[in-house]
């Protein structure tokens, strides 16, 4: 189990977020300009795992 923790493991301060799009996000804004982010940890043809990131 510690293996798979060490893998996974990073500081998320140094997490570059790419810009996307709303439609890409599959998001529509309800008000203002979220600018949806992204940063993608995994990605198969069948899973993508990341982080998102969504200004208010």
């Amino acid at each position: 189990m510690t293996d798979i923790v060490d893998k996974i493991r990073f500081d998320p301060t140094d997490v570059e977020f790419m810009p996307i799009s709303l439609e890409e996000a599959g998001m529509t804004a309800i008000e203002g300009d979220p600018q949806p982010r992204v940063h993608t940890l995994v990605a198969t043809d069948h899973i993508w795992i990341g982080l998102s990131k969504v200004e208010p």
